[in-house]
């Protein structure tokens, strides 16, 4: 598209969410944006700095480390311009990974040593720290009795169980689809 046609998409896009923010307030959310296109980039951009107040919030996510240049730019423009604020989220700690464990297993009688496991396993990093419960949940290691949550093996069987990487985690996750579901999944990573 020209350049042209790109600003004019951008205005509509932006009079469009304005149309909405009359109404009700908004909270646009966009997770993953160290994937994003350039022309979603300009969006986040042309609404941060449009002048005009709106009822609008605008959550975008990004991986730390993942962005692009055009991403990099972009923030170093949204903070220049004292329009946004950016929270950066670190590795878990031993207590953050037991509080996640704690909130989402209430009354559960895993061993002390379980969260120190998923802790060294995940490096704290939250994704993999939740994807690692996942695939014990999945093939029934955690299980959920009359009494509570419980470990239904032992922490070294445990540990054979887990991925080695968030990779692994994923690949885990795909060689366990359907044909429709992965056959979705290709197409989708083709588009």
């Amino acid at each position: 598209a020209t350049t042209a046609t790109r600003e004019r998409m951008l205005r509509e896009m932006v009079e469009a969410i304005e149309a909405l923010t009359a109404r009700m307030p908004v909270v646009l959310l966009l997770e993953d944006i160290h994937w994003a296109d350039r022309s979603t980039l300009d969006l986040i951009l042309w609404l941060a700095l449009r002048p005009e107040p709106a009822r609008l919030l605008l959550l975008a996510s990004y991986r730390s480390g993942e962005e692009r240049e055009d991403l990099r730019t972009l923030v170093r423009k949204l903070r220049r311009s004292g329009c946004a604020t950016e929270v950066g989220i670190g590795p878990w700690s031993p207590s953050e990974v037991e509080a996640y464990l704690d909130q989402r297993f209430p009354g559960h009688a895993f061993p002390e040593e379980l969260a120190g496991l998923v802790l060294d396993r995940s490096a704290g990093n939250p994704l993999f720290a939740k994807s690692l419960v996942d695939t014990w949940l999945e093939s029934g290691d955690v299980l959920k009795s009359d009494t509570g949550w419980r470990v239904a093996s032992e922490l070294d069987e445990l540990a054979t169980h887990l991925p080695t990487s968030l990779r692994d985690a994923i690949e885990q996750q795909i060689d366990g689809l359907d044909s429709v579901h992965l056959d979705t999944l290709e197409a989708a990573s083709v588009v």
